[in-house]
């Protein structure tokens, strides 16, 4: 029994041994033997970008990108990525492999997988904040105002929960409304990650506040002591934000026989200890300080003449300036300027003489009568002035009118002439071109003769020598003048006077000069009239415009009364030919003696602070509004607009306006009396033609107000425009509203970006009247195109030929230099024969556009030289 038993232990144990062995060998031979590997599967989700919209994203695409599975198998393919915030996830995923029983055999290969990404991008936004503008008052400006101007917003549900705005403004100046942070919520979480912001700020801007301080005057005969009036008052209506204080320094003073201004030396405004003057724009009006002799003065003189040499010089420094040359009784007073002659071409330090031109007007009348024509039949009102040369030159006020009186009828262009051994009279208007513009009305039937003489004026006042003309035509350039520019007249006159200091003790080397004009402007920068108005000839020349150096005196006359016009007002200034009108008088000097006061308060009433008589007042009610209430009448309060600058020079008025309005609607204000007072109290209204439009006043139900965006953009020659407006205000019922930018900018500079607004009620009819609508518009501004011109160079052995380049090219910091469809008109000048080198210079440049207009105002251009070399054969 013993034996048995273990025999059967030994069958089964190796029955046993021999089973486990066929089990491998059979799973060696399944697997490929002892060295096989599971096939490999590599599977790949999908990738997609999305933009945030508040839900979750997928991408269920996925690929087997290596591998194969065995026939009657597949992948089952769970995708579980998903994104919804802005940012980027992996594309997750699970899979097995199933054969066609439904069975899984994943285990029979070896899976790698690959996620692909799920990217949400930010909802990107344009958030723009207000403008605000005020004038000083001491306290902060801010504007916590925005709106979102892009053509996305923010998602339903979401909206800004916080918004910093933390930009104010106190003192006079301009910065940015700016925004420090927002935040964005869905109502129950913070998803400002989600966003991207791009920030259009406005501006805050604080203007100055302003004052006028003026000082006394006195009077005294002389008694050898200085006269001194420290008396001061501040005559603006505007005042000083509370609780600041002014200290005003008067520092005037005369001992001598005659007359000076109380000179103010200082105005400081204190908030407390600190000083605010900068938030100030203060205007000095100065009194006068008149020491008297007990001998009276007599008008008389030795038959003084001026200097009709061409000369461009100071003159006899040992004369008498404080003579009397001649005097003047003029009905209308103010600035007058008494001509004599004007001169031709300019040769480097003097004036040629000019030719006359021989035809008349009426066969009686020199040309220079048209510019008398063009004023009457422009409305302009003649008066009347007794001229008394005691045996001096023969002179003649600005501008005559083609009327006979006791004078000398004028019959050349160029040069007075007549009887000086009495008191002549004549008719004349007042008209300032600069100040006044041109004039609306033509020639009428002298149109044809003035088409001829323009022709004679172009052929005889545009000479400018070439060595003169290539440094003016680099100025040119430097300023941006072009002669198209509606304001060239003005702006070359501004910048000449302001291009050298007026200095009766001058330099007088600069008068030895081979070039004075070149000179004054470059080198010395200083002189007197005879080199401003040398120096503007020549560039309005350069320009093409034609103009003409001319000599006289000029004068502030008081009307009604003898003023004595003294050696030392004798003057030189430009005149300008204006095409249809003829010639006009443009003043060109920097302050200085001859020009009697120019440039401040006369005493009979000029233009404030112009210089002369404006000649057309044009003035109306200021604009009232009330809100219907069914009880009160809106009736004028008697103010007036269109004479701020007279109020800021002292001026004061009277007027008696009427009108009333009690309905709700637009009714009208009509002045029906006014005067208006120089800063002596003399009324000076006489003195202007007044017009007088109407004013409006509104009785409104409802209060609105539109914005504005602006906008600014490098010049492009194509429009700038921004159709985003606002409208606050609740409309009454059935009432809509139709709103319109026409606000367009296409030149360099600034303009509003206005709107056309349009109320109608529920069957169409316009409303808009019973609306008071305040407009904010912001600025639309186009800043200039900057270029740089350069010449070519050229270099060559010596032949005796001269060696030229007229190459040149434009470059920019721009993808184009120049806008789409400009072209370049360049002018290249140089050349060099003998051996050496020179410059190889771009002489001028004109741009047009694709219609052919000059648009050279809108470049910024610099300019860079070439070289020519020419080398030793």
């Amino acid at each position: 029994m013993t034996k048995r038993t273990k025999y059967i232990y030994i069958l089964g144990s190796i029955a046993i041994g021999v089973i486990l062995a066929a089990i491998v060998l059979l799973a060696l031979f399944a697997g490929g033997g002892t060295g096989s590997k599971k096939p490999s599967l590599v599977i790949m989700s999908g990738s997609q970008e999305f933009v945030y919209d508040g839900t979750a994203h997928t991408d269920d695409h996925w690929e087997l990108v290596s591998g194969e599975l065995s026939d009657g198998q597949r992948i089952l393919v769970d995708m579980t990525g998903s994104r919804t915030d802005a940012g980027t996830g992996k594309n997750t995923f699970s899979a097995k492999v199933v054969d066609g029983n439904g069975s899984d055999v994943s285990s029979d290969y070896s899976i790698e997988y690959l996620f692909g990404t799920l990217t949400v991008k930010p909802i990107g936004i344009t958030v723009s904040t207000l403008s605000g503008t005020k004038v000083y008052d001491g306290t902060a400006l801010a504007c916590p105002e925005y709106k979102i101007t892009s053509k996305t917003g923010l998602l339903a549900g979401h909206k800004f929960t916080r918004v910093e705005m933390p930009a104010e403004r106190v003192d006079v100046g301009v910065s940015e409304n700016y925004i420090s942070e927002i935040v964005v919520s869905d109502g129950t979480r913070d998803v400002t990650s989600n966003y991207t912001f791009a920030y259009h700020y406005g501006e805050l801007t604080i203007t100055p506040r302003n004052l006028t301080i003026r000082s006394g005057s006195a009077e005294k005969a002389y008694d050898g002591l200085p006269l001194i009036c420290d008396e001061w008052e501040l005559v603006s209506l505007t005042q000083p934000v509370g609780g600041h204080k002014l200290s005003v320094s008067v520092s005037g003073e005369r001992q001598a026989v005659g007359e000076s201004a109380n000179t103010i030396a200082e105005v400081v405004v204190y908030d407390g200890a600190k000083d605010v003057t900068n938030n100030y724009a203060v205007t000095k009006q100065e009194g006068v300080l008149v020491v008297t002799d007990d001998t009276p003065a007599v008008p008389g003189g030795d038959g003084e003449k001026l200097d009709t040499d061409g000369k461009i010089d100071g003159g006899d420094p040992n004369q008498d300036n404080d003579k009397a040359a001649l005097r003047v009784l003029s009905d209308m007073g103010g600035q007058i300027y008494l001509r004599l002659m004007s001169f031709g071409d300019y040769n480097g330090n003097r004036w040629s003489e000019a030719e006359e031109y021989s035809k008349l007007l009426d066969g009686k009348y020199s040309f220079n009568y048209l510019t008398g024509v063009a004023l009457k039949a422009s409305g302009f009102e003649s008066g009347r002035m007794r001229v008394d040369t005691m045996g001096g030159d023969y002179l003649l006020p600005y501008y005559m009118e083609a009327a006979p009186l006791n004078y000398a009828i004028q019959t050349s262009d160029v040069a007075y002439r007549g009887n000086v051994d009495g008191i002549y009279e004549l008719y004349y208007y007042r008209y300032d071109y600069i100040e006044n513009g041109p004039l609306a009305a033509g020639l009428g039937s002298y149109a044809g003769a003035e088409n001829a003489y323009a022709d004679f004026v172009r052929g005889q006042y545009l000479f400018v020598p070439a060595s003169t003309n290539e440094y003016l035509q680099t100025l040119v350039r430097r300023e941006g003048f072009s002669k198209n520019d509606k304001d060239i007249v003005q702006k070359v006159a501004d910048f000449v006077r302001k291009a050298a200091k007026y200095n009766a003790d001058y330099d007088k080397t600069l008068d030895g000069e081979s070039d004075i004009v070149v000179s004054f402007l470059k080198d010395y920068r200083e002189g007197i009239c005879q080199h401003y108005a040398s120096a503007a000839t020549l560039i309005y020349r350069a320009l093409g415009i034609p103009a003409r150096y001319t000599i006289g005196y000029t004068a502030n006359a008081a009307a009604g009364v003898w003023t004595p016009v003294s050696i030392s007002n004798a003057h030189a200034w430009t005149e300008v030919y204006i095409d249809g009108t003829g010639w006009v008088q443009v003043e060109v000097t920097g302050a200085g003696p001859a020009l009697d006061g120019a440039g401040g308060d006369f005493e009979d009433g000029g233009g404030a602070g112009s210089g002369g008589n404006n000649g057309i007042l044009r003035i109306k009610p200021v604009n009232e509004y009330m809100k219907f209430d069914g009880v009160n009448t809106l009736v004028p309060s008697g103010k007036v607009q269109g004479i701020s600058d007279y109020l800021a020079h002292g001026y004061t008025y009277s007027a008696i306006v009427t009108g009333s309005r009690r309905d709700a609607g637009i009714g009208e204000s009509t002045i029906v009396s006014f005067r208006l007072f120089n800063s002596s109290g003399k009324d000076v209204t006489d003195l202007f033609t007044v017009i007088c439009e109407k004013g409006k006043l509104q009785v409104y139900l409802v209060e609105i107000s539109v914005s504005t965006e602006g906008g600014s953009k490098l010049y492009d020659g194509t429009p700038l425009e921004n159709p985003a407006w606002d409208l606050r205000g609740e409309l009454l019922f059935g009432h809509a509203a139709s709103v319109k930018t026409v606000g367009s900018r296409t030149d360099v500079g600034r303009s509003l970006n206005e709107t056309e607004v349009r109320i109608t009620d529920e069957n169409g009819k316009d409303v808009t009247q019973f609306y008071k609508i305040n407009a904010d518009y912001g600025v639309l501004e186009v800043t200039p195109r900057s270029i740089v011109v350069s010449a070519g160079s050229a270099e060559k052995a010596y032949d005796g030929a001269p060696l030229t380049n007229r190459s040149y090219y434009i470059q920019s910091e721009y993808d184009t230099a120049l806008a789409h469809g400009h072209r370049a008109a360049v002018t290249v000048t140089g050349s060099q024969t003998n051996v050496g080198r020179c410059d190889n210079v771009v002489s001028s440049i004109v741009i047009f556009d694709e219609n052919g207009n000059d648009v050279t105002g809108n470049y910024s251009i610099g300019f860079r030289t070439g070289t020519l070399i020419v080398h030793p054969a």
